[in-house]
């Protein structure tokens, strides 16, 4: 299965650009999308090999803050991606995949 297969994939909204790209060279130094509302604050995930949930739930995030604005960007639980996507082979804090939880 190619990425382009999973269900999460194919019903995803494509996001509309609204910025015209500019030269590398006028790149600001520093960037950081947390300052922007895009990216929720820094999370830990303690002893827990719950590192796929972070990164998936951080991606949905960011996705639905450039989408909508990221004043309306929710926080998603990192929790219930551990608690509920066993069906998805994915084994709780003894790891998993970001492309199983996004089914």
């Amino acid at each position: 299965m190619q990425p382009r297969d999973c269900s999460a994939t194919k019903r995803s909204p494509r996001i509309q650009r609204t910025e015209m790209y500019t030269f590398l060279s006028n790149a600001p130094q520093h960037y950081d999308w947390r300052e922007r509302g895009v990216m929720s604050p820094v999370k830990n995930q303690g002893g827990c090999g719950s590192c796929w949930t972070f990164s998936t739930t951080g991606a949905v995030e960011a996705h639905h803050a450039i989408k909508y604005g990221a004043w309306r960007s929710p926080t998603l639980s990192e929790q219930q991606l551990l608690d509920c996507s066993a069906g998805f082979d994915n084994a709780g804090c003894n790891g998993g995949l970001p492309s199983h939880a996004f089914e």
